[in-house]
């Protein structure tokens, strides 16, 4: 305990370092236990190539140096002791084994706006390559299991357009054509879409890792959504486990019980599987 207590502290004050010098240089978009995302100065010194006595070449990386020399400065241990197992004697020195290394650069990186001043949102962020495409996405439902289709689809299409334009006013309007459209859909309630696109947009997904018998009496949508299809198929039907439930949440009829889980289909791990079943 004592050990992780150390480590985890020397990584937040190494964190918190290099913060603090990036921004007297740059700007720190978005801090990690293992890492900063920072925005540069162009003018800020990069790569150097120094030449060795034999004409060998050797790459320096600027920014990646000047923190891993605050790091071994700041950060080294003096105490750091080797056993020499023929001796059966320790030697004490220093060491640091702890070294930043340089990502990028790249071309954009997207982060969200908080709805509340003050409030800062962590781990939510897009990365876009030179050529276009996405180096990383972090903390969006777009890369999770069961979350609502309409959500996926939208971040989809509106990450794509974050890069249209030569001025930041006609990215905003790029990325509001794209609001603008699934705005429609949600106004319209959906009304230009077939059925079977419109169910697929606003239904969610889950998976069932055990059996249902499994979860006991405990509540949950996929929990209930598996029951109600038991009730209408039988019992036979829900029987594994794996099952994968998909469905919608539905606010009709109203004075019903609880919410309505409207199962779109359901399959299991015997690969049984039911199109357009209702629960």
């Amino acid at each position: 305990m004592e050990m992780a207590g150390i480590v985890t502290l020397t990584g937040a004050n190494i964190i918190k370092q290099a913060r603090e010098l990036v921004e007297n240089i740059g700007r720190p978009l978005e801090l990690d236990t293992d890492g900063i995302w920072c925005i540069l100065p162009s003018s800020f010194p990069d790569k150097y190539t120094l030449y060795t006595n034999d004409g060998s070449p050797i790459t320096v990386e600027y920014p990646c140096a000047m923190l891993n020399a605050a790091v071994h400065n700041n950060f080294s241990n003096h105490q750091y002791q080797q056993l020499n197992p023929k001796k059966s004697t320790y030697q004490t020195r220093s060491e640091c084994s702890i070294f930043f290394e340089v990502d990028g650069p790249y071309r954009c990186m997207v982060l969200p706006a908080s709805l509340e001043e003050n409030v800062l949102l962590k781990k939510r962020y897009a990365v876009f390559n030179f050529d276009g495409s996405l180096a990383e996405l972090k903390g969006f439902e777009l890369k999770r299991r069961g979350e609502l289709e309409l959500i996926k689809a939208f971040q989809s299409q509106v990450f794509e357009r974050f890069l249209d334009g030569g001025s930041l006013q006609e990215c905003y309007n790029a990325v509001a054509d794209i609001a603008n459209h699934w705005l429609d859909v949600l106004y319209t309630q959906g009304v230009d879409l077939d059925t079977d696109e419109l169910f697929d947009l606003i239904s969610e997904n889950r998976n069932m890792s055990r059996q249902l018998d499994d979860y006991g009496d405990q509540k949950g949508t996929s929990q209930t959504t598996a029951r109600r299809l038991g009730e209408f198929l039988g019992s036979e039907i829900i029987k594994d486990k794996g099952l994968n439930c998909k469905f919608i949440i539905a606010e009709r009829p109203f004075g019903a019980p609880g919410k309505l889980y409207l199962a779109n289909w359901t399959e299991a791990i015997s690969s049984t599987s039911l199109n357009n079943s209702f629960g």
